[in-house]
């Protein structure tokens, strides 16, 4: 992979945002809601949002497959909803993906969980590593389960507090 990297984002919510914000700068970076508006164009990392509708994130995923024309790009999508293996059968397995979790505000939680599916391969996992480092945010590598880890702690402790009461 060529030291200057092109990255896509895919999405129009608070976390692509985010993302353009985190990268801008350090990579060649586009934000797209419609992958049409760059089907000719190659990228090295693939950062898609989507974390609501599961019918949406399925056809965004399922278009990318058919929309990636660099062997070697990364699709890391977010795994708040859904598991990074279950993301990973939506395919033909010609995507190399990478799943993520993070708190949309990374100002105060800098920290980016990632977790690759059951056949994924960990030199992905170690190129996302390295392009999160670059920008400054830590990584941690965890089981993939639904959410990761963020969300479920951040229930229990609303839940405990709701106890509390």
């Amino acid at each position: 992979m060529s030291s200057f990297q092109k990255v896509l984002i895919v999405g129009s919510n608070q976390l692509a945002a985010r993302l353009h914000k985190i990268f801008e700068g350090s990579t060649k970076i586009k934000t797209a809601d419609h992958l049409a508006d760059c089907e000719t164009e190659i990228f090295d990392f693939i950062w898609e949002t989507e974390h609501g509708n599961l019918g949406n994130k399925k056809k965004t995923i399922q278009a990318l497959e058919k929309f990636v024309l660099n062997k070697h790009s990364i699709v890391i999508t977010s795994v708040l909803s859904v598991t990074c293996t279950e993301v990973s059968n939506w395919t033909n397995g010609h995507l190399k993906i990478v799943g993520f979790a993070c708190f949309s505000d990374l100002d105060a939680q800098n920290l980016v969980e990632l977790t690759l599916p059951l056949t994924g391969e960990t030199n992905n996992l170690e190129a996302v590593t390295k392009q999160l480092e670059n920008v400054e945010l830590e990584t941690e590598f965890v089981e993939d389960q639904v959410g990761l880890v963020f969300p479920r702690v951040l229930s229990m402790k609303h839940f405990m507090l709701l106890r509390k009461k």
